[in-house]
């Protein structure tokens, strides 16, 4: 009898660290996607901020040399200005669902 409880009690004792491997290797999995995540955001982070400056200096060129055949400088601005503000509604109305869309199961597939 004392040899089945001795069975019995190493079971639960196999069963517990079991238990404590399996909860310890989803944290680790958890972690592992995490800093996959963090890290992929980071690098597209600073791709994405090195062609922003890119396109602001291009932008400021742009706009002075608009500016320089209308006559004025701040006209080259302007229009830049309204060419940016007539694409950003434009993407507002038409293409909002589809850019929610694609970055929502771009976050989804790198989780």
């Amino acid at each position: 009898m004392k040899e089945q409880i001795t069975l019995v009690k190493e079971l639960f004792e196999k069963i517990k660290i079991l238990g404590l491997s399996t909860i310890e290797l989803v944290k680790l999995r958890f972690y592992n996607n995490l800093t996959n995540v963090i890290a992929l955001l980071i690098t597209d982070l600073v791709v994405l901020l090195s062609v922003l400056v890119m396109l602001f200096f291009f932008n400021i060129a742009l706009a002075l040399w608009i500016g320089e055949l209308l006559g004025k400088m701040y006209f080259g601005f302007l229009a830049v200005g309204l060419f940016y503000g007539i694409i950003g509604l434009l993407s507002l109305f038409f293409f909002k669902n589809i850019i929610f869309s694609f970055i929502k199961k771009s976050i989804i597939k790198h989780l």
